[in-house]
């Protein structure tokens, strides 16, 4: 969640409330490093949910056993200078086979280095490249060894057990999660490209899995081919009913509707055409997949969230619809979509961060532009001036 809460930062020039947040990848890194190890990976895999050692007056020790069998690690106190070492995954289901939590972390360190190089300069953002590496490159291992090589398709796959963002179906048969599968290819380049600014070699394998990383799943029971969101689970259910591929009736009969609208994100949120065919992104299929979302899905469900709407209005820009689409879908009167008068999302019971900067991003990249769509892209009508703002996004 740390780039519906952050990344507008960077976009609006606004690079140092980003900035603050990466200490807490430097203070997890040895834990995180740690348990990617026991687990057979690479890197760091770092975690959505965390659970904190009791940092109490309590003199007992916590085994933890992926810093090593004979570890007996004791919370530190206040001044130490180690700091909190953040332990394990919320216990339930969903949380410890997510894996699109990983890449967030290159992803923003790229959008503030854009920032930084565009108001500080070069010399200024290659020295930010210089400190950040170690999480970057951190977070690139785990990203190209969680993938395994499919000798029978002749791509890399994430495979189960896995969820995508979506956070629906059997995490113990789904593989290929289409937004997950681009994310990490955008991620790694984005790694390799920093490797360059160091003066080092690109990274093999990181350019293997990037390139590698395809066969991205359609919707079977579409006339027009549409993006699935992996390959195990063709639509959504308002329950979390088995949807199996091949199904009938199309998404109308199917109740498109639960969990976040992901597949949209592989034009909008990530520029899946940046290298062309790199990522095995069709534009046909993903401009589809954006105007399916668009028009059918049920934005009054319950089962949506403040981030979809800005999520899809990423994807109507990229795919360069008219701007008066991006402002239907970003002002649309659904649910959870509302704002109060304090400027807040509200999401039912709750005011939700994440809706207030999906919104701002969105925004941002309206004012900016983009490789496909130009800048200040809002409706004439409003007569919009934009000043200060460059492209950007990632």
């Amino acid at each position: 969640m740390r780039f519906w809460h952050l990344a507008h930062f960077p976009l609006w020039f606004i690079p140092g409330l980003l900035d603050r947040s990466h200490a807490f990848y430097f203070e997890l890194l040895e834990n995180a490093t740690s348990l990617a190890k026991q687990q057979g990976y690479k890197g760091a895999h770092w975690l959505k949910m965390l659970g904190l050692a009791n940092r109490g007056n309590s003199s007992r020790s916590i085994d933890v056993p992926w810093l090593g069998e004979d570890n007996n690690w004791m919370p530190p106190t206040e001044d130490a200078e180690k700091g909190l070492l953040l332990l394990w995954e919320s216990a339930n289901e969903i949380n410890p086979v997510l894996s699109w939590n990983q890449p967030p972390v290159i992803w923003l360190a790229e959008a503030e280095r854009r920032a930084i190089n565009a108001t500080q300069g070069p010399s200024t953002a290659l020295a930010f490249v210089q400190r950040l590496a170690p999480i970057v490159f951190a977070t690139a291992d785990f990203c190209s060894s969680l993938p395994f090589f499919n000798e029978t398709s002749g791509f890399y796959e994430i495979g189960a057990p896995t969820l995508g963002a979506e956070e629906f179906g059997h995490y113990w048969l789904i593989n290929k999660p289409v937004f997950e599968t681009v994310y990490f290819s955008v991620a790694l380049d984005m790694a390799n490209e920093w490797r360059e600014y160091l003066g080092l070699p690109r990274d093999e394998l990181y350019d293997a899995v990037a390139s590698g990383l395809g066969g991205l799943p359609l919707d079977p029971a579409e006339s027009l081919p549409t993006y699935s969101f992996n390959a195990n689970a063709a639509c959504c259910y308002v329950t979390y009913a088995e949807c199996p591929p091949g199904r009938f009736g199309g998404l109308d009969q199917c109740d498109f509707q639960a969990g976040h609208p992901s597949p949209a994100a592989i034009t909008g949120f990530l520029n899946g055409r940046r290298f062309g065919d790199r990522y095995h992104v069709d534009a046909v299929t993903a401009n589809n997949t954006a105007a399916a979302i668009a028009d059918r899905w049920n934005w009054m469900a319950q089962s949506a969230w403040g981030w979809d709407n800005p999520l899809s209005a990423f994807s109507l820009i990229r795919n360069q619809w008219n701007p008066e689409s991006v402002v239907k879908m970003l002002l649309m009167p659904s649910v959870f979509n509302s704002y109060w008068r304090t400027g807040y999302n509200w999401q039912g019971s709750f005011v939700y961060l994440p809706g207030n900067g999906g919104t701002l991003s969105a925004v941002s990249m309206m004012a900016a532009g983009t490789e496909t769509s130009p800048p200040c892209n809002f409706p004439a009508s409003w007569e919009a001036i934009c000043e200060g703002f460059l492209e950007l996004f990632p």
